[in-house]
């Protein structure tokens, strides 16, 4: 077991006792079917980690994971704006959104999931939660 600290927008620290409070909160997080809860929290934070980079091209679970989360970051910021489809390819339109989703938030613009990108995302999921803040 392993402690998390990320912090977020206004320079506050997210704490939490294990990876397992971040878990707690995919639980309600509907997008996600039961089986994949638990899969994306861990797998999200190995990606950060162990610095794992998705990239046009690329497929799986893991560009799922970045579709589903890009997906509810356009929906609160870019309502009007197309969703993707959640099919777990990383094509020109993930690349469009990744690169769109950096430059919002104050990363090097390079279309790339990488370190940087994923736990920005994971600072946007966190950001939802308000029992950490």
């Amino acid at each position: 077991m392993f402690r998390v600290a990320i912090l977020n927008k206004e320079g506050n620290i997210y704490q939490t006792k294990s990876k397992y409070a971040l878990i707690d909160y995919v639980q309600q997080f509907k997008e996600f079917t039961n089986g994949e809860q638990e899969e994306v929290m861990n797998k999200m934070l190995d990606d950060i980690i162990f610095e794992i980079c998705y990239v046009y091209g690329t497929s799986g679970i893991g560009v799922k994971r970045i579709q589903k989360i890009l997906n509810l970051w356009l929906k609160k910021y870019f309502p009007i704006q197309t969703t993707m489809t959640v099919n777990g390819q990383y094509n020109t339109y993930v690349k469009e959104v990744v690169e769109q989703f950096q430059k919002e938030t104050g990363l090097l613009v390079d279309g790339k999931a990488g370190k940087q990108t994923m736990t920005e995302l994971l600072k946007f999921l966190l950001d939802r939660v308000e029992y950490y803040k």
